[in-house]
């Protein structure tokens, strides 16, 4: 087999990988089997965020692996969570005949794969350029927020994490976040100039992540965690407007000119 053409295929393996998790997840909601559900999907955003970075390093990146990739996201972290939260607690959501949890996953899963098609647009229109920033929530990360709710309930017991009214938001909130316009960093852009800022930080971080562990357990902090994040994007957005209206209305603000020549009355060069 030719190398180089083999390298093409690694990187597609993990997305892959991606999709039987996905898959398995379903099948694990459907059976009633939550814990490993949910396990799966974090599992699927694991390999999510391997195989473009594989891609990157291997130099393998095509128009063929990211059309792959969506596809398999909207299966792992549109289809999959959507499952997981109905018949984990909103399958018996109704108001007579109307299947209320139905709906509230339905719209999660529209808005994730709406977000996908954006996504896919603007990645075509940037020719291939890594952009800063991802336009609306990334749907692995509102994925992760779902699997990360029924697990830290499913250890920690919280009331708030096991109640329906509590899926009926996060899921309509999440979708609602993936189609906006707030922004979150992507990441994608890496310099050796920041390597070793980037290591400190990476290195306080994984020490913040054990002392919480050791106060609080595992999921409930990678939750916190995420909503931290996704609670970030959308201040950092809102001051961002707000700083750009308060510039624009400075600039407006500023007197005009007068171009007029006091003498003759004739405007001025």
């Amino acid at each position: 087999m030719n190398i180089q053409k083999a390298k093409y295929i690694l990187p597609n393996l993990f997305t892959l990988g991606s999709v039987f998790l996905g898959l398995q997840s379903i099948l694990w909601s459907v059976e009633g089997v939550f814990t490993a559900a949910a396990i799966a999907i974090l599992g699927a955003a694991v390999l999510d965020g391997m195989d473009g970075r594989v891609a990157r390093l291997t130099r393998t990146q095509s128009e063929f692996g990211a059309q792959l990739d969506s596809l398999a996201d909207a299966i792992s972290f549109g289809v999959a969570p959507a499952l997981l939260t109905y018949y984990y607690r909103l399958d018996g959501a109704r108001l007579g005949e109307l299947n209320v949890g139905l709906l509230v996953v339905a719209v999660f899963a529209i808005c994730g794969i709406l977000r996908l098609a954006r996504f896919n647009v603007i990645a075509m229109r940037a020719k291939g350029g890594a952009n800063t920033f991802f336009v609306g929530m990334p749907i692995p990360l509102a994925a992760a927020i779902v699997a990360l709710s029924v697990l830290s309930y499913e250890r920690s017991n919280m009331a708030l994490l096991g109640s329906g009214p509590y899926y009926v938001a996060i899921m309509l909130a999440l979708g609602a976040l993936m189609v906006s316009t707030v922004r979150y960093p992507s990441f994608k852009k890496s310099s050796a100039a920041w390597s070793r800022r980037r290591f400190v930080v990476a290195s306080l971080g994984a020490g913040l992540l054990l002392l919480g562990v050791k106060v609080v357990s595992l999921f409930p902090l990678l939750l916190l965690l995420g909503l931290t994040f996704t609670a970030w994007g959308i201040l950092e957005t809102l001051w961002r407007r707000l700083h750009a209206r308060a510039k624009r209305a400075a600039r407006d603000a500023l007197p005009v000119p007068d171009l007029e020549d006091p003498e003759t009355g004739e405007l001025s060069e």
